[in-house]
This record gives C-alpha cells, structure tokens and sequence, in this order.
C-alpha cells in the first residue's frame, strides 16, 4: 500500500476541471486558449440569498443567486419530480409561482429555460428541493427551496349583499358598489328586499389558489350556488332553484370575487318568503379537500310606501316636511311629488332616502300655495295619492271682527310650528299726525301657545290699531278701550223695636241702594235715588223713631201721662 506523502505525489499529476479529472499531460498538451478556460473555471464562485427559501404551497417563492461568470442554475432534481434549468450570469431573481400548473407558467425571471427535465401538469407538492449553480459541470453552490403544506382554504368572512333597483341592466354591472342606486346591506344581517328588486350576493374567494380560480372563466365550474325557500307552508315541497337559473353568475379573479345576481321578482319567489343562498366548491381543485360553503340568508317583502298624517286631508305649513314609513330597505330612494292646481300652479318632485329605521321623509315650500286651498301629494312609484291643504300656521286669539285691546295691551295665539321658534308681532297705530309701530319678539312654547305684551297708553280709542304679524302675512283690526273705574257705596239701614203693652209700631223708609250697571257689570249704589227701592223696617226700643229727638219723645211721654190722669 502506498504511503500518505506517495498518494499526495500521486495526487498531484491531476486537475479536477469541470467535473473530470485531467492529468498534468493533458493540461500541458492543451492549446493556449483551452488551458486559461481551464484554468478559469477553477475561479468562479457562486451562492443563493437565502440558502434556504421557504414558502406555502399556492404561494410564490422569490430566490436570488449569484454567480461571477456564466453559469447553470438547476431547480429541482430527478428526484423532487420537478428539474429545470437556465443560464446565468450575475445576480439573478428568479420567481416560483406554486399557484400554476405548467413549467413555463411556474418559473419566471432569470435567463431563459434551457432544459425541462421533468414536465409538470399540477401544482408543485409540497416538499424540500435542491438547487444549485454550476460552471461545467462543477457545483458552485447549493441550496433549498422548501414547500410547505398548505391549510384547506375556507370561504373569507360572511357573504356581502347588495340591493340594486329593479331597472338595472345587470348584464352591464361588473360590481355592485359602483352600481347607481345599489344599497350594501349591513354585515351579519338579513336583509328585506322588496320583490322586484335585484339581490346581489359577492362572495369572498380570496382563500382560494389563482391556479384553481384561473383554471376555467365560467365560474359554474368552480362553484355551485344552491338557493331554497325557509319559509314554506308544513308539507309542501320548498321552491329552489341554483346558478344555473339565476339571471347572472360570474367570478372576478382580479377581486377575488364570486357574484350571484337573483331577481326577486322570478323564480316563484313571493313576498314573505325567506330564502338561504348556500355557495360551495365543485370545481377539481388541489389545494381544496372537501367542498367548503358558506350560506346567507334573505326575505322578500311586498314594496310598500305610506305618509304618515293624523288629518284627512293633510294638513301642512308654508314650508313643512312629509313624513313616512316603508318596507323598502335602507338607503333605497322613494319619489314624492308635490302638485297645486292654483294660482299659481306649481309641481315639485323630491327623492326621500330609506332611513336605518325605515323612514323616509322630505322638506316642500308650500309658500305659493293660497292658504285653505287644497293640493295632492303622490308617491308615483306606490300610484299613491293624497289630499293635502294649506293650513295658517297662526292665529290670534280674539272674537268678533277685531282685538279689542287696553293700555296694557296682552296679545295672545296659537302657532302650529316647532316649540321654540320666534317671529315678531308688531301692533301699528295711527290718528291725524301721531302714529306709530311697537314691535314684540315671541317664542313659541310647547304647547303652541305665544304672548306679545305692549304699553299703548300713548294711544287713543279714537285712533286706528291693528296687529300684525310680518312673517306670515297676517293682519288683524283692533279697537283700543280705557278701564273704568268701578266702585261700591253700601247705606246702612238701622232698624228699631220698640214694645209697649198694646202695641207695635213699625215705620217705613227708604233706603238709598241705587243700582247704576257698568260695561263691566259691576253695579253701583248711590243715595238720593227716587228709583231706589223701600223697605218696612221694625223700630226697637233702643232706637228713636226716625225724625224724633230725645227732647222730642220726652215731652210726648208727658202729654199722654196727663190725658191719662184726667181721664180718671
């Protein structure tokens, strides 16, 4: 056996040159050019940035090599059931797209493909691969690209549901958000969709891998959409009906969307009815295990409209807000028109936005409308009419032709607006040379209900008045009248007994109650009146009889005390 320092001697008459073994004569008989391309390749270097480059199956892997000169980069081996090769020079980027299912479609960048080793007709499975650089046949560098399993992909979030109006020409819609008139329909509710309307549901495919998206344009073939009646009577068969019916179904790649447009208006669909949407996959997929689904659910309503009033016929202001209710769903627009057959005529149109709540409402100037004349109010697209008339929207408070006022003058009304608001009552005087106008700001309190206090004791009841109230064009006559004063005058009738062993003397007078009537029917009582009335009074014993003075009384005392004696 040879020894160590005999097998480096040995070793030494040979050159290790791209892959071969050249001895030294070999070398030496090469030509000038042949030994310094040799020579050369014995000097060129090459690595991956990353040595190892990982990425999910139906992911795209990004790898970067370098080399000094020109080069071989293998992908893959015979071994990995997937080998290509390409040349090199430089710094190179090369892109590994898993989602495809052809070598030309899966590797992209670098320089051109100069072998397919081994033809691919799916997806690439995931596994570990080699690669590496060589130059003539010599490894350069080595690394890995690892493919890792990839989860089954699911259905991305809840379905999202659009309303479109009835009139649109879906076959030009390509997505609902940028469809005039379409309302998005709340996350995680069902919607009410009134019959008649277009109910677009876009699914999130975004899960799912571009191979399989790609791998045919009718979305039929990927997916299959399967709707059916929740609501139907106890032992009748439920109606369904699934993509193939629908008047459109379509994938969106680019979006990452899948759509199914259904006309509640066909289909034996009726208001009422609740309908479960359940999409699934059907296609041939490789990333997919399974047929995953995802479900949404809505309900047909009949498409209703009403104003709300509390008179026949409705009652409105100069300028008033129509309110009403309906079953179409938020954000849907309702047409209300406004027409006045008068003098002048007028007719208006204005769209009234579905509310969250199912309201709807808009505000008219009815300022050309006379007041008390009547009017129609139309939902067009319900063939609803209604009467409506123009109504004061204030009114004074007095009886007869005018007001009739004092110096401390109190104005009051009604006022059938908003509590809070203010307007200015105004009352004009004017007599010879002397007028004037005293102005009063009022604010209208919850109940309606308002007060203008004025001083018009610079005013005279000869004079012209009258109040009024700018805004709204009303004037009304006033007198003005002066307080008289009123006052009470009480006589006292005193009346006297006076007892004797015969008899009982009663006197009459007058007493002085004189009843003068008053504009405010207060009566007064005054003496001296012959019209007063006369009342039979009793005289007492501790009294005088009316007229008499005590000297008077003593004196006939002692004339019948005499007639007395004398007689006996």
């Amino acid at each position: 056996m040879p020894s160590l320092s005999q097998t480096l001697a040995l070793a030494t008459m040979f050159f290790v040159v791209s892959g071969s073994i050249l001895s030294p004569l070999a070398v030496s008989q090469a030509t000038g050019s042949e030994r310094s391309a040799i020579l050369a390749t014995q000097s060129v270097d090459g690595s991956f940035s990353p040595k190892v480059v990982r990425g999910t199956r139906g992911n795209t892997l990004n790898i970067s090599a370098s080399v000094d000169g020109p080069a071989t980069l293998n992908l893959g081996s015979p071994g990995n059931g997937f080998w290509v090769q390409m040349e090199i020079s430089g710094s190179t980027e090369i892109s590994l797209n898993t989602y495809e299912t052809s070598v030309e479609q899966i590797v992209s960048g670098g320089g051109s493909l100069t072998k397919k080793v081994k033809e691919v007709d799916r997806p690439l499975a995931a596994a570990t691969y080699d690669m590496n650089i060589t130059v003539d046949g010599r490894e350069v560098a080595l690394g890995k690209f690892i493919i890792k399993p990839r989860s089954p992909p699911e259905f991305s979030g809840n379905i999202d549901q659009w309303i479109i109006p009835p009139t649109t020409d879906v076959s030009e819609v390509t997505d609902p958000v940028e469809t005039e008139g379409s309302i998005p329909v709340d996350s995680g509710t069902i919607p009410s969709v009134a019959k008649g309307r277009w109910v677009v549901l876009a699914v999130n495919t975004s899960e799912f891998s571009n191979g399989f998206l790609r791998s045919s344009e009718n979305a039929s073939d990927l997916f299959t959409a399967q709707f059916e009646q929740q609501s139907s009577t106890m032992n009748v068969q439920p109606n369904r009906f699934d993509e193939t019916d629908i008047e459109k179904f379509v994938n969106e790649p680019q979006t990452d969307s899948l759509y199914a447009f259904v006309n509640t208006g066909r289909h034996g669909i009726e208001a009422g009815d609740r309908y479960r949407a359940n999409v699934s996959v059907v296609g041939d997929n490789p990333f997919v295990d399974g047929q995953p689904s995802t479900t949404a659910d809505f309900s047909v309503v009949t498409a209703r409209a009403q104003l709300e009033h509390a008179t026949d016929p409705i009652q409105v202001n100069g300028t008033d807000t129509i309110r009403g209710t309906t079953t179409l769903p938020p954000g849907e627009r309702i047409n209300i028109t406004a027409s006045y057959d008068g003098i002048p005529p007028f007719v208006e149109t204005k769209q009234a936005t579905v509310r969250a709540n199912q309201t709807f409402q808009t505000t008219f100037d009815f300022s050309d409308v006379r007041r008390g004349d009547r009017f129609t109010i139309t939902l067009s697209d319900q063939n609803k009419k209604y009467s409506a008339v123009r109504i004061w929207e204030v009114r004074l408070n007095y009886t007869g032709d005018q007001i009739t006022l004092t110096e401390d003058a109190s104005v009051t009304g009604e006022a059938k607006v908003e509590p809070g608001s203010q307007f200015d009552v105004q009352v004009h005087y004017n007599e010879g040379s002397s007028s004037f106008t005293k102005n009063q700001r009022v604010v209208v309190n919850q109940t309606g209900g308002f007060t203008a206090n004025f001083d018009l004791s610079d005013a005279s009841s000869t004079g012209n008045l009258s109040v009024e109230i700018p805004e709204y064009n009303k004037t009304v006559p006033a007198s003005l009248t002066t307080k008289e004063s009123t006052f009470t005058t009480t006589s006292t009738t005193q009346t006297t007994t006076r007892e004797t062993t015969k008899t009982t003397r009663t006197t009459t007078s007058k007493t002085t109650t004189n009843e003068a009537a008053t504009e405010a029917g207060i009566t007064q009582a005054s003496s001296g009146n012959p019209e007063s009335p006369i009342n039979q009074q009793t005289i007492e014993d501790s009294q005088s009889v009316p007229g008499f003075r005590a000297i008077t009384t003593i004196i006939v005392l002692v004339g019948c005390f005499l007639v007395a004696i004398r007689r006996q």
